[in-house]
């Protein structure tokens, strides 16, 4: 063992043990003769029988935490050997750094620091936790006291190999001083322990530096003594890597994988090749089993979230850089990043905050200076701001300026400024797909659709996965009524990554909006699943269509299929628990549901879901407690005072409820919601008198949400003072004349008395208040179409581009093409309503009159037959059978 000569020391210990077994010594002198030749995973097994043998803690603990380490078993280190006291400084200090390097692998910055601050007090000069300390200072971005503790790590009578090689990769990787790092690696040659890491890290320096060839000459020379060295091997994929030759570089990486298929930095490596052959689901593929194997890693996870953004899948680049940004620390390259991808999301203010974030980094970095402008102009100074970003854009080759100044020009919507911008930016980038994708969202922001419809088809010839500017031209093609278009485009999509769950969603739901039968979008959900397991999404909505088609028991089938695979998402849990309650079976939805509560104790909505339950199975005493739990958890929140208002009319008891709002008055006076609560359990009741009277107390305190005046007005309606009523309203309007919602309620309430003229006023005053109100427009379409006015489209259309995918939008909307002739239409934007909300039976019964107006019996029977099932529980049952009998005849 002194000689290095670890093979012979092996067959030593080996043969010695073949004849005592027993012995603690040679288990533990193995086991450090295993760690010396890279196999700690042996090592481990060792030190572990010299540990059950009896073997000293003091020499063995230190050596076992090592070899754990290097087994990749850091959790299992924390939790065993965190807080051992040994006798020896110097044993107690290696222990302190196993655990810091532990920590540090698991990304636990401060129980990093803190074992570090132990090992340090054991014994201050120890060589390891000096160097651990200064890797984390150098990741922390504070190079020169990194490189104050490398030095003070070296000790005069070693060679001190780890540390010259921390101190070259220091001066490479941090500083870029490629000449001093070249001396630090040559002085670590030195080091027999680290002598080939050291030739290595010079030739990869000098790659790195483009010395492409004499980092061959030095490549051959070392193959000569190591020629079947993986190292070799490594460094000829860099050398191909840097020639561009990807495929050379990918063939050689995969030769190594197959050696280590575990290793992160082999997958990320290969993952790069990837990225640059175009593969990107492979990059994908790749980078993210990296990312599984070392996910506190925060290089590799940008890497990811860069082919993330490259294959448009931005939802994800997010998810995967959240980590890295919710926890302190966050580089100004990370921040940027997610920047990037929330502009390309079309969050401009998230985009334009994170940019701004970023000025605390590095005052001197172009990317810096860009946040920097970005914080002027969030204090208003935009002229200054502006011509910062445009100076920073021209005389810097990176592209974070362009993007921030993109990303300022939108927010003002000054679209000619934002043209101009990308025009640079596209300069800079121009076989990159962000520029034509950024153009053809300001052209279709300014409805020139040809124009955007080009720049997406020109992103998508540079990378056609780019599925940003596949949405889009969906997107596109829907507004245009061509559904089989939208669809081509976004089968071609999954066909190029079957992997992109937005891109199958997508494609579900335009199969939805083209009337597929549901067994066929109920196959494509089943097969997104298949192919995205661990995606929530397409779960939920495959139990949701099961539901609202009332096969309870696939329904629940699907819901215990996704808690397989996700055990601990509440909303999975949540769908598995409102699946068995359909299925009758209680009390499994009990259990269900307190696994929420275990998960999340503050979930009212949970808390609501038993209390129905056990309202459901005739046990009082458990629904009231578990309102109240419910009250515990969010007194404010308007579905648990809806369903506490519920209660009390379902039960004929207000006691309970108007002690709630009695305890949020004395909790809040100064506060209206506890009035409000008071007067909507005595209007429920219908005991207007008194509600008039709570309404009235809540009348000019804070946070009323416009519902004062609206209860104050119902209640004078309600109780037959129309006179009085007319006349609050009118006061109300001329001393609030900005109160749109107000307008909009008492048009409602025209309406439910047939008033079509007043509330047509009221809309109308309303919408001149407010023009993008989609209420007031909804409404008014809803009016004119009531009485036959065609003009009702225009208006139902304006409130669809304010609010896309809404059922009450959409369910307007289909009446109104109805009305126009426009069946076809009508039926899509039908179809679309009872998608979102199934549970709605209205909108699945005027589906299947629009079915019957456009003469498919077929398709109008199915629609019919489900609402058949809910019985008397639908008020319009009998319209129901009424037209089940006209089609069956």
């Amino acid at each position: 063992m002194a000689k290095q000569d670890y093979k012979t020391a092996t067959v030593e210990l080996k043969t010695l043990l073949q004849k005592n077994i027993d012995s603690a010594d040679a288990h533990y002198l193995l086991g450090l003769v295993l760690f010396e030749q890279g196999d700690f995973n042996g090592a481990h097994l060792e030190l572990s029988k010299a540990r059950d043998l009896g073997f000293s803690d003091v020499q063995l603990w230190p050596k076992l935490a090592r070899a754990m380490l290097g087994a990749g078993k850091a959790t299992a280190l924390v939790n065993e050997l965190s807080g051992k006291t040994l006798s020896i400084p110097g044993a107690q200090a290696e222990l302190h750094t196993a655990l810091a390097a532990a920590q540090a692998s698991l990304g636990n910055r401060q129980g990093t620091s803190d074992e570090l601050a132990k090992a340090l007090a054991a014994d201050p000069k120890y060589p390891w936790a000096l160097q651990t300390q200064a890797r984390q200072m150098a990741t922390q971005g504070n190079l020169d006291r990194a490189l104050e503790l490398v030095d003070a790590s070296m000790v005069s009578s070693q060679t001190n190999g780890e540390a010259w090689v921390l101190r070259g990769d220091i001066l490479s990787r941090g500083k870029g001083d490629p000449p001093s790092a070249i001396k630090a690696y040559e002085m670590a040659v030195k080091d027999p322990k680290t002598e080939l890491v050291g030739r290595l890290s010079v030739i990869g320096v000098n790659i790195a530096r483009g010395e492409l060839k004499l980092a061959r000459e030095q490549l051959d020379e070392f193959s000569k003594s190591h020629p079947k060295s993986p190292q070799v091997v490594m460094i000829g994929a860099q050398l191909a890597y840097s020639d561009k030759d990807f495929e050379k570089a990918k063939e050689l990486i995969q030769g190594l994988i197959k050696l280590a298929p575990k290793s992160p930095q082999l997958l990320a490596f290969a993952g790069d090749i990837d990225f640059q052959r175009g593969a990107l689901l492979q990059a994908e593929d790749e980078l993210g089993r990296a990312v599984q194997l070392a996910p506190a890693v925060g290089l590799l996870r940008k890497r990811l979230a860069d082919v993330y953004l490259h294959m448009g899948q931005v939802e994800k680049a997010i998810a995967a850089l959240k980590r890295l940004t919710d926890e302190p620390g966050a580089d100004g390259d990370t921040l940027a990043l997610l920047a990037a991808a929330y502009l390309q999301q079309g969050d401009i203010a998230k985009a334009e905050n994170l940019y701004s974030q970023a000025a605390k980094l590095k005052p001197q970095d172009a990317n810096v200076r860009t946040a920097l402008a970005l914080t002027d102009l969030a204090r208003g100074r935009s002229d200054s701001a502006f011509a910062s970003l445009a100076s920073i854009s021209a005389s810097d080759k990176g592209t974070a300026a362009d993007m921030a100044l993109i990303a300022a020009h939108l927010k003002r919507n000054d679209f000619d400024a934002a043209l101009k911008a990308i025009d640079r930016l596209q300069s800079k980038e121009p076989q990159k797909p962000t520029a034509l994708y950024l153009r053809g969202f300001v052209h279709r922001q300014r409805k020139e659709f040809d124009l955007a419809r080009a720049s997406f088809e020109g992103a998508l010839k540079i990378e056609p996965q780019h599925f940003s500017s596949i949405a889009n031209l969906a997107a596109m093609d829907l507004a245009a009524n061509n559904f089989q278009a939208a669809r081509d485009r976004l089968t071609g999509a999954v066909k190029l990554n079957p992997g992109n769950v937005a891109a199958r969603m997508a494609l579900i739901e335009v199969m939805i909006k083209q009337g597929a039968p549901a067994e066929e979008v109920n196959a494509s959900l089943a097969e997104t699943i298949r192919a995205n397991a661990s995606e929530p999404a397409p779960h939920l909505l495959l139990i949701a269509r099961l539901s609202a088609a009332r096969d309870t028991k696939a329904a629940l089938a699907a819901a215990q299929a996704a808690l397989a695979v996700l055990p601990d998402n509440k909303d999975i849990l949540d769908a598995v628990g409102r699946a068995q309650v359909n299925a009758g079976d209680d009390q499994q939805a009990i259990s269900t549901f307190n696994r929420i509560l275990s998960l999340d104790p503050k979930s009212a909505v949970t808390y609501l879901r038993l209390a129905h339950l056990h309202e459901r199975r005739k046990d009082p005493a458990a629904a009231m407690l578990n309102l109240k739990r419910a009250i515990d958890a969010d007194p404010e929140a308007r579905v648990v005072q809806q369903r506490i208002i519920a209660h009390a009319v379902a039960t004929k008891d207000s006691k309970f409820a108007l002690g709630v709002a009695k305890d949020l008055q004395r909790k809040r006076p100064g506060q209206a919601d506890g009035f409000l609560l008071e007067g909507d359990v005595h209007a429920a009741a219908k005991n207007w008198g008194e509600a008039l009277s709570a309404y009235r107390q809540g009348q000019g305190k804070k946070d009323d949400q416009g519902r004062v005046p609206i209860g104050i007005y119902g209640a004078l309606m309600n109780s037959g003072n129309n006179v009085e009523a007319d006349a609050f309203a009118g006061a109300w309007q001329k001393a609030h004349p900005g109160d749109a919602d107000f307008l909009n309620h008492v048009g409602g309430l025209d309406v439910l008395r047939k008033n079509y003229a007043a509330a047509e006023v009221r809309f109308k005053a309303a919408l001149a208040i407010d023009p993008k109100n989609v209420l007031a427009l909804n409404n008014l379409a809803w009016l004119l179409a009531e009485r036959g006015d065609k003009s009702a489209v225009a208006l139902a259309e304006r409130a669809l581009a304010l609010a896309p995918g809404e059922a009450p939008v959409l369910d307007t909307l289909a009446k109104t093409l109805a009305l126009a002739g426009n069946v076809e239409r009508a039926i899509a934007a039908e179809r679309d309503a009872v998608a979102k909300m199934p549970e709605r039976p209205s909108y699945r019964l005027s589906l299947a009159k629009l079915y019957l107006q456009a003469g498919d019996k077929a398709k109008a029977k199915v629609e019919l037959g489900i609402l058949r099932e809910l019985g008397a529980k639908f008020s319009d049952s009998q319209e129901v059978a009424r037209l089940l009998k006209s089609i069956e005849g």
